[in-house]
């Protein structure tokens, strides 16, 4: 445990980690899937979720995933590839969001 200036006592990193990786032992919640589960490739805008029925929000979620689906198949898979997926979903996300504003 650490003091802070005040004196209280809190967690260290390490005292976390240890923490997780006894979890994990355990039979807990893996630290590394949910690190493969946040970072996955195949994350999706899902299109089928369009509550309001709107053709806009559609046409945005539909060209999302084909602009995504290309980058998969085209541009090899390294962290850069996971920037420009995530971008793409957070543009879609941008542009539905306007279309309720």
């Amino acid at each position: 445990m650490l003091l802070d200036h005040a004196g209280s006592c809190r967690r260290g990193r390490l005292d976390l980690v240890a923490d997780l990786a006894t979890k994990s032992a355990s039979g807990g919640s893996r630290l590394s899937d949910k690190k493969e589960n946040a970072m996955s490739d195949n994350a999706s805008t899902i299109p089928s979720f369009n509550p309001s029925g709107s053709d806009v929000v559609a046409g945005v979620k539909q060209r999302t995933e084909e602009l995504m689906e290309y980058i998969r198949e085209n541009v090899p898979a390294n962290r850069e590839r996971s920037i420009a997926i995530t971008n793409y979903e957070q543009a879609a996300m941008w542009a539905v969001k306007a279309n309720f504003t």
